[in-house]
This record gives C-alpha cells, structure tokens and sequence, in this order.
C-alpha cells in the first residue's frame, strides 16, 4: 500500500520551473489510469419509511451524562506517519513548506484576510446542539446543517434538530432511532445532510460500526420527500467483507448520489477507500430496491465527493489528498449509474508549491485558559463544493505566520474542472493562532448578477482565545486571486475545551430561497461555560455593495 502517488521527480521539477511565474497559473496534470476498481455490484431492499416527527423528541434539558465522555478514536493512515507530521519543530516546518529547498526562498506565508468580510443576514447566531443533547457526553461533534426554502435540517453526533427560519423548534430526534441501526448503548457517527437543489429533494447519511449479519459496519442513507425533511425512506448498505466504514462522506450530482468512506479492519487498520454509487433517480422514486455499486482502492485515503449546487453535465467530482503531505488533489470524475456502466477517470492536479506549499497535517491547536491542545486531525480533504464548472475543497493544513510560527490554518482549493487546472489555492490563518476545520459554500453574489461568492465557516483558537466560530469568504468578481477577506466572527467561546477531539467537520449550506439567494447557512463549534462543545448557526452573505 503506497502512501504518496504524485508525480516523478522529473515531472516534479519541470511543474516547479512553470509555477516560478507568479502569481498562482493555472496547472493541469496528465490524467492518470483509473485505479479504483470495481468491488462488487448488488442490489439492497428499502429498510422502513419514516416521520420524525412521530419518533420519540429529545429533551431540551439534554440525555443523561455518561461516567466519562464518549471519545471516538482518530483513525488514520498510518500511525508513525500521522505522529510524526503532528510534531514538527519550527525548523523542520519551514523545510516542509519549501519544496524548492533553496537558502535564499522564503517559505509561504499564511493569507490572514484583507477588506470587508460578510455579514450575518437573518440577525445573530443561535444555538444549535449541544454536548449533552446531541450524545450525552461525547467527541468528536461532526457538526452538519443543511437548508431548503423553508427549513433548516442540523445534525450532529447521534442526535438531529429541524427547524423553520425563524428559530421555532419542529423535531430533535435520537439519530438512532432514525436509522434503526445501532442501539443508543453502541455508537453511530458521522452524520451527513444535504439538501439537493437540482432535484427538490434531502439526503441524509450516517455509519454505524456494525450491523451487517458479518459483523462489518453499514452505511446508512435517507431521502426524503420533496422539499420535506419530515418524510424519510432508508436504506442500508454493506462496504468492504470484514471492515467497518469511518469518515464517511455524501455527493450529489445530475444523476447519482455517492458515499465515501475509508474502511478500517477490526484492529483499525485501514484497508481501502470506498466510493458507493448509487442511481438518484432511483432513490427519489423510493424504490422497494436500489441497484448500488461498491469501488474500492487501498491507494488513496479520504476521498471526498463533492455536493454539486448546478448542473455538471453528468460527472460527479471527488478529491483526495495523501495522507500527511501532499503535493497534489487526485481528483475523479465519475460518470455512468448501476445497474449500467460507471467509469471512473483521474487527474492529479497540482497544489501551488510556490505561493502556498505543499498540504501538510497541521500541529495541534493551542486554546485559552489550558495548555491542553486541540487535535486538528490531518491534511485530508474535508468538504468539497461544486457550482458552474469549478469546485472548492478544503483542507486543514500546516501553515506559518509571519514569524513563522507553525500553527494550523484553512486551506482552500480552486479546481477548474473542465480543464482539471488550479485556478486558486491558498492557506488563510491567522498571527499566533489556528484556524481549522472548514466547510465551505458557493452562493451566487446578491449584487453582482451572474457571479459567486465563496463563503466558509471555521473554528479559530489560540493562546488568548477560547474555541470559536469565525467565518470569511471572497467575492469572486472582484477580490483578487488565491485571497480571502478579514474573518468574522459568529459565536465567541466561553471556556477552555474540557476534551481533545474536535470537529471533525463544520457545516454550510447554501439557501436555495428566492428571500435569501445568495446567502449560506454556517454552523460551526465553540465551547460553552462548563468546557464542553456547542453549535451555533448563522445565516451570512456579503451584503455590502460595493464591498471594499
């Protein structure tokens, strides 16, 4: 099993003397032979409709605490590897962000924002879930939202709230009961929720450890009535013989739905990544069986679809970094629906070496109050966004400051996809702290007609500042390339983290609603006074016209 698949060094070199001309060309790799294979092809039965709002509803006073908090382990790679990319000293940080190697060249600094940032729409951010409702005690959160015309469908952990746009409460379920998957004693996670605006329709995912009559762990996955969050159909599928699925991911495109994830043996060693092809037209039909397809690879970790906000032409895109350090995105592209044929294709695409540096697992986050970092996992893509021909991925990423401090910033990822060029790429960060864990949006600019605007949620810590939730983005029609605006903030934290794991994920979600075109709904973490994580959820947009 390899760990790093880019190019020769030859290649290398001749990539490195083109992007010397600044600042950030474009740059397209050679497509590369399809190495994810065909696993098995097989049919699944409907499991049972559902309406949440007849399932039992959590109380707003939270589930009873456990005698410990629920930590769910970090499952990587490769160990040794990921331990030794957590501890670098200053010195081995600078290597590591200088590709050239050269005494007399300057490694990346990180973008820290310059000009106007958004702005909250719908007035200040409210609470979500929280620590002990979503799970009675557990980490990591996995924070996710979504957004129709009229509702706001958030999930997190083990536990799901909907609710209108005006803040009144509808349903807060226990996920397992949803699913009918793992009893409350055992654990679900990773739960994924997107509104799909090209059909009308919801999708919702999730995994659970075990489930299958052979022990392995299952996905499982829901769609909805039209424009309805209420009424569910789900189904239920197996990954890899023997394994369990983990960091589970949800795409949509024209015509297909695709879940990802990385199997993991029983002792936690990985085994492969999955991609599960699925018919949308199938789906939304509620079919009493889905025709599915299962591709694996134990070449690539984290491949991560994108949710496809317009029309692609039939491709749904997914990305990957390798584990670690990196110094390209692989990026599918895949094409066909089961039970017909599906072709995978590939391309690495490369990272701007130059300006920004290789993607690099970042340090562990320092916070206020405690000298117990936060765990910002590794460099693996976390969101991927596609709208009019290009998609965005983000990443958490080793970055310096301006004193070259090694913290951990956003890395962002502009991929034209007809060409399968780079178009931007950036680290944005801040002097003496770190920001991590980003989701992004693209969202139509509301005074610039026929543009988009980038909008992205994060959460920023660092020695004077308790976890928080910020946010930044970049109005594309006139902000230069590769940078982002001053960040903002939405929920300030109120303490010190009580625990370790964090994140693993924030949410956004466009509002496909003719009254708020052009905004995206954020839900991100931070902490609360007793030290243990909370959600807070904002509507935000750049307003401002023009925007200096």
């Amino acid at each position: 099993m390899r760990q790093h698949r880019s190019a020769s060094v030859g290649l290398i070199a001749v990539l490195l003397s083109a992007l010397i001309t600044m600042p950030g060309p474009r740059v397209q790799a050679q497509l590369q032979e399809q190495e994810f294979k065909l696993h098995r092809q097989f049919t699944v039965p409907l499991v049972k409709a559902v309406d949440v709002r007849s399932l039992p509803q959590l109380s707003h006073a939270g589930r009873p605490r456990g005698a410990a908090r629920k930590a769910i382990p970090h499952l990587v790679h490769n160990r040794p590897l990921h331990e030794r990319a957590k501890t670098l000293n200053s010195d081995e940080a600078k290597k590591a962000k200088n590709p050239l190697r050269a005494a007399d060249f300057l490694p990346p600094r990180a973008d820290t924002g310059t000009g106007q940032g958004p702005d909250t729409v719908t007035g200040a951010a409210t609470t979500g879930l929280y620590e002990s409702l979503a799970c009675g005690g557990c980490e990591p959160p996995d924070t996710q939202v979504g957004a129709d015309s009229n509702y706001l469908f958030e999930a997190v952990n083990t536990a799901g709230f909907i609710r209108d746009k005006a803040g009144n409460v509808l349903a807060v379920f226990d996920l397992h009961v949803f699913t009918p998957g793992e009893p409350p004693g055992f654990f679900i996670s990773d739960p994924k929720v997107r509104f799909d605006p090209l059909s009308g329709v919801w999708f919702f995912s999730i995994i659970s450890v075990s489930g299958a009559p052979d022990g392995s762990g299952l996905w499982w996955l829901g769609v909805s009535q039209p424009s309805d969050p209420f009424h569910w159909t789900l189904y239920c599928f197996e990954g890899v013989a023997g394994t369990f699925p983990d960091f589970d991911a949800l795409g949509i495109s024209d015509d297909k739905v695709v879940l990802t994830a990385n199997a993991f043996a029983s002792n936690n060693n990985f085994v492969a990544a999955e991609a599960l092809v699925l018919s949308k037209a199938e789906l939304e039909a509620h079919m009493p069986s889905l025709d599915a397809a299962l591709f694996a690879s134990g070449a690539f970790f984290t491949v991560q679809p994108a949710h496809s906000l317009s029309p692609t032409g039939g491709p749904l895109y997914l990305a990957s970094a390798d584990p670690e350090f990196s110094k390209v995105y692989h990026v599918f592209s895949i094409v066909g629906t089961p039970p017909g044929e599906i072709k995978i294709s590939l391309t690495d695409v490369p990272l701007d070496l130059v300006n920004v540096g290789p993607l690099h697992s970042p340090p562990n986050a320092a916070q206020a109050g405690t000298s117990a970092p936060i765990d910002t996992n590794d460099n693996r893509a976390l969101d991927v966004v596609y709208r009019d021909g290009r998609i965005w991925v983000v990443a958490n990423d080793g970055c310096l400051d301006s004193s070259s401090n090694f913290l951990s910033c956003v890395r962002l990822t502009q991929i034209d996809t007809a060409q399968m060029a780079r178009t931007q790429d950036l680290d944005f960060g801040e002097a003496g702290g770190n920001f991590y864990y980003g989701a992004i949006q693209v969202v139509p600019d509301p005074n610039i007609a026929g543009t988009d605007d980038l909008i992205t949620v994060f959460t920023e810590s660092s020695p004077s500042h308790f976890p928080s939730v910020m946010a930044s983005g970049r109005v594309e029609a006139i902000d230069p390339p590769s940078r982002l605006r001053s960040p903002i903030l939405i929920q300030r934290g109120l303490a010190p983290y009580a625990g370790n794991r964090w994140g693993d994920y924030s949410g956004a979600a466009a509002d496909p609603s003719s009254a708020l075109s052009g905004t995206a709904w954020v839900a991100g973490e931070f902490t609360e006074p007793n030290g243990e994580w909370g959600t807070a959820i904002a509507n935000i947009a750049f307003t401002c016209s023009p925007c200096f």
